[in-house]
């Protein structure tokens, strides 16, 4: 349909008015579904804000690293499952120790080291590409999984650590709710990314296919000499040629706009890091 069709900026519309009926709804009904009164404590809203970009982060990489090995490096479905693997053992071990940690460090800090990590495995991960092997794509996916499991015991004990014991049930509730809320824009994001930035890529690359391109020139006669040696008659062999290299640009457009999507979620998460500051206590 397009970003600026009438359907889709219709429904985005109506999102936004069921969002803002919603949250005038929760504030004046005397048992909401969601306590927003619990964002009046500032650490708090801090923490949500994390909050929101940790699920946008697991959910998004979870989406984005099984589809970038399968798009671009020809990984099989159950392959591509197991570049995760390694990772969610590692998130395991990581947990116990990241909540003995908790019980030592500042939770803001914990916080902090948490994002810049997982922002850092996926800015590594940018400049992935279908030469890329199989256990540096799964180590990149287990630094990041080190990085969430040293946030997570942490963004959960600094949120409900400053909230009253009246609100301590809602503040639960509404931390996990923010978490799955973030993980839904991030694969919606992500989608939408990538596939802008294919498009922006696929134009780029073909604009520089001129008959000025000495490499594009050669490429497409190596191809075509190619095609010819297999009997391909001479009537087809340039099309042929061209199609292959129609095929190569579009292969490049995709892992540049993969690579695209892993700096936005690195770029996030390094941001992230200023709401989690401002989960220090102000003592």
């Amino acid at each position: 349909e397009g970003w600026n069709s009438n359907l889709i900026v219709g429904l985005s519309s109506l999102g936004a008015i069921f969002m803002f009926a919603f949250i005038g709804w929760e504030l004046k009904t005397p048992q909401p579904l969601v306590n927003l009164r619990v964002f009046s404590v500032s650490r708090y809203a801090a923490a949500a804000m994390v909050a929101l970009i940790f699920g946008a982060g697991i959910y998004g990489s979870s989406y984005l690293v099984p589809l970038f090995v399968q798009v671009v490096q020809g990984y099989t479905p159950t392959l591509a499952g197991e570049v995760l693997i390694p990772g969610g053992l590692i998130l395991g071990l990581v947990f116990p120790i990241a909540g003995r940690l908790t019980d030592r460090f500042p939770a803001y800090y914990m916080v902090g080291t948490g994002l810049f990590v997982f922002g850092l495995s996926n800015m590594l991960m940018y400049d992935a590409n279908v030469d890329t092997g199989f256990w540096r794509m799964a180590l990149f996916v287990l630094l990041g999984r080190v990085g969430l499991g040293v946030m997570m015991p942490a963004l959960n004990a600094g949120a409900l650590s400053v909230l009253p014991p009246a609100m301590l049930a809602q503040g639960t509730g509404t931390i996990n709710f923010v978490r799955q809320l973030g993980g839904a824009f991030g694969v919606s994001l992500l989608a939408a990314t990538t596939e802008v930035r294919f498009g922006f890529h696929a134009d780029t690359l073909a604009a520089t296919q001129t008959a000025g391109n000495g490499t594009t020139l050669e490429l497409i006669g190596r191809v075509a000499g190619l095609d010819s040696s297999w009997g391909v008659p001479v009537t087809q062999t340039s099309a042929g040629a061209l199609n292959y290299l129609g095929q190569m640009v579009a292969a490049q457009a995709q892992s540049l706009a993969y690579g695209d999507g892993f700096a936005l979620v690195a770029i996030v998460f390094w941001v992230g890091i200023l709401p989690a500051l401002w989960m220090r206590p102000k003592n």
